[in-house]
């Protein structure tokens, strides 16, 4: 007697119906706190953007600042 079970085929229909639900959910949960992540998203860019920009790079990124 074998306890080994055989897999299941998963329909790819329900992985995608899964995939749009969860899209749906996060585009709301966004939504919801959309000043909360346009601040969050400054912050990033603006951060990342200062670990950048110095020396030449900001010669030809930024010329006129």
């Amino acid at each position: 007697m074998s306890y080994n079970r055989q897999p299941v085929a998963e329909d790819p229909m329900q992985i995608w119906g899964a995939v749009g639900v969860l899209l749906i959910l996060l585009l709301f949960v966004i939504w919801l706190f959309l000043p909360e992540v346009v601040y969050a998203s400054c912050l990033i860019l603006h951060t990342l953007w200062g670990l950048v920009d110095w020396g030449p790079f900001h010669n030809y990124a930024a010329p006129r600042y």
